[in-house]
């Protein structure tokens, strides 16, 4: 996988992959040192802001912004680099809802009463076309900021695994993200250069079981 995040096999794999390693100044690479920044601030932000932290109070984003500063329905609030940014725009996508908003805040932000550290599980649900793909790319960004691993992405047909699996190159070609889907017969490995696998819910069955067989990667 380049690190535009595309699938490439033979000689242009091999001359991508001398491009990428040879090239330290890469555009992917400094927006994915920025999308870590951006993200490690809006953790810092989230933890400290008085005024986040009465959301779970009041229930309400209206007038709400992260320190005073950004207000949460826009994009580079939540930490993603300005030529991800340009992207989603290009796609149509400027602005976030309401409902994303408190999705987002439920999962990033603990409530008064738990640690900062404290990890949060999100179950929503909203219309075909609502924008529920979007909360999750977040929330996957965030995580692949964070730390080193996959990040599943489950769909429920092939068709959709396709789907996903370019418009997730797409969007986040701008940064060194390797995607890749897993489906059907075939026999991909999850190697460490995957950092979003796209699959089918067998596929994501077989690699979930799998990973638990071999344990702890040493």
């Amino acid at each position: 996988i380049s690190l535009t995040g595309k699938v490439l096999g033979g000689m242009d794999a091999m001359k991508q992959a001398r491009y990428d390693k040879l090239c330290i100044s890469n555009p992917q690479r400094v927006a994915r040192f920025e999308l870590q920044q951006r993200m490690q601030e809006l953790v810092n932000v989230h933890c400290i802001s008085d005024r986040l932290r009465n959301y779970f109070e009041n229930k309400s984003t209206d007038d709400l912004d992260i320190g005073g500063c950004l207000e949460l329905h826009e994009l580079k609030s939540w930490g993603l680099p300005d030529r991800v940014i340009s992207r989603y725009e290009t796609a149509g996508v400027k602005s976030l809802f309401t409902w994303q908003v408190e999705c987002l805040l439920t999962a990033l932000l603990p409530a008064p009463s738990e640690s900062p550290r404290t990890e949060t599980n999100l179950i929503y649900s909203a219309p075909t076309s609502g924008g529920k793909t979007l909360v999750a790319e977040i929330l996957m960004l965030k995580r692949l900021a964070e730390r080193k691993g996959t990040v599943f992405f489950v769909v429920p047909f092939v068709a959709l695994a396709e789907e996903k699996l370019a418009y997730l190159q797409d969007m986040w070609q701008d940064m060194t993200i390797g995607v890749r889907a897993f489906h059907g017969e075939e026999g991909h490995a999850l190697t460490g250069d995957v950092d979003v696998a796209v699959c089918t819910i067998e596929r994501a069955n077989i690699l979930l079981t799998q990973l638990y067989d071999e344990g702890p990667a040493e």
